[in-house]
């Protein structure tokens, strides 16, 4: 017997995954949490980092390259590379081998130009996640300039608030895509695209 069955989206999770380590990042870089609390990130977003590779490979395979392609750069790089990068960090500190912090302002202003050339693609997917990117362009932005020494350490703080208010609209679009799929009703809006798909119209057979 054949079944329609797609699956679901993996994008809930994903987001789940994203708004957790906004928060905790947040609460860092604002001085919430001593920076002796840094290595906790390490499992944090090792942990967020997987969960989003798989999200990406999923919507890959579900034909989406939009989510697929910047779940693979928020779990790999956002998460993964970062969680990794304090693990190194916390091991240098242990053993008292010097370890430069140099390259964190060039990792981060790449990727923000990264993110800044994917948001456009979300204008055709959803606006309130459009409007997410837009936060995450601005705040990884300052967070490389910051780091690179060409921005006040006072924009480290804007870039905090800027990746918590992601993390909250994050958990509001777990809440809505779950709910809404669990009743089969768009009760809680996620967002309408701001630009519409160009549809090709249908081909048609000429037969001469």
């Amino acid at each position: 017997m054949s079944s329609s069955h797609t699956g679901a989206s993996p994008g809930p999770g994903a987001l789940c995954a994203l708004s957790i380590v906004c928060f905790c990042f947040f609460a860092l870089l604002t001085g919430k949490v001593p920076h002796d609390a840094a290595p906790a990130l390490i499992g944090i977003c090792i942990a967020g980092g997987l969960i989003q590779i798989i999200a990406a490979i999923l919507d890959l395979n579900h034909g989406d390259i939009v989510g697929g392609t910047t779940f693979f750069v928020f779990g790999g790089f956002f998460m993964l590379a970062v969680g990794i990068n304090n693990a190194v960090h916390f091991a240098a500190a242990i053993a008292k081998v010097p370890f430069s912090s140099a390259m964190d302002g060039w990792f981060f202003l790449v990727l923000a130009i990264v993110l800044i050339l994917l948001t456009p693609s979300f204008a055709t997917v959803s606006s309130i996640f459009f409007v997410a990117l837009l936060l995450a362009d601005g705040a990884v932005l300052l967070l490389g300039l910051a780091n690179l020494k060409l921005a006040g350490h006072a924009m480290v703080g804007v870039a905090a608030w800027m990746i918590l208010i992601i993390g909250i609209i994050g958990l509001y679009l777990v809440f809505a895509q779950v709910f809404n799929t669990a009743v089969g009703s768009r009760i809680f809006p996620v967002g309408s695209p701001l630009i519409k798909k160009h549809v090709p119209p249908p081909t048609q057979n000429i037969q001469g």
